[in-house]
């Protein structure tokens, strides 16, 4: 089952279905925007809130442990400590661009918001 990401402005976007970060076997090689989400039974059809937009050129390149967001996003982990990853192919640099930066600014995951670095603290606050 897909999982769509939208703003007011177009249609939604088509993620793939969530899949487990730690069992993300097949990296292929093309681009596109990606969303890394967390387990959220508050949420229906599908139990999950998203922490965090991106967008890469080639997704078995830059979604890794390495990423320098994924601090915070293991800070997010709070039911079983599980990451899912959804993602939505995009050809050229612009259009992932165009959408990264509409789904961040609709959704405001707590990931892209945060800053990056050693001065790194995850939040006290529960998020809305």
């Amino acid at each position: 089952m897909s999982i769509y990401f939208g703003d007011n402005t177009s249609s939604p976007f088509e993620f793939s279905e969530p899949i487990l970060l730690s069992r993300w076997a097949v990296k292929p090689k093309f681009g596109g925007v990606y969303a890394i989400l967390i387990p959220d039974q508050s949420n229906s059809p599908l139990p999950f809130s998203v922490i965090y937009f991106g967008k890469a050129t080639s997704f078995a390149e830059r979604l890794s442990t390495s990423h320098e967001k994924y601090p915070c996003w293991r800070a997010e982990c709070t039911e079983g400590g599980q990451l899912y990853l959804a993602l939505c192919p995009i050809a050229t640099e612009e259009a992932r661009a165009n959408v990264e930066s509409r789904l961040i600014q609709a959704y405001k995951p707590v990931c892209n918001e945060r800053g990056v670095g050693a001065g790194f603290l995850p939040s006290l606050t529960p998020r809305k």
